[in-house]
């Protein structure tokens, strides 16, 4: 199979608010999700439990390339009631096959 991009050519670049340049992303550094590959199928929900940051960005547009449908949500706050509630009804609704995070 003849990869669509090439493994150094960037995928996105990050940077802060104030414009401060912060990393680049590579199609390479997009491999670290071959786990993904092997539990869930093309058009799969896939639940993306990440902070704002790199590794969300990786995990987005990783889910994408392989061709899953990313449903981001922030990770729930074990001491607020309401935010587990969300969270397991956002889990539950969403019907995702797999979920990815850095918690």
């Amino acid at each position: 199979m003849v990869s669509l991009f090439h493994e150094m050519s960037i995928a996105c670049q990050y940077y802060y608010v104030t414009c401060v340049y912060l990393c680049t992303v590579s199609f390479f550094s997009l491999r670290r999700l071959p786990r993904l590959l092997e539990i869930s199928s093309c058009g799969d929900r896939i639940l993306l439990v990440y902070e704002p940051g790199l590794d969300f960005l990786d995990a987005f547009i990783g889910s994408l390339l392989s061709c899953r449908t990313a449903v981001p949500v922030y990770p729930p706050v074990p001491t607020q009631a309401s935010s587990v509630q969300k969270f397991t009804a956002i889990q539950a609704d969403c019907g995702a096959k797999a979920k990815l995070s850095d918690v």
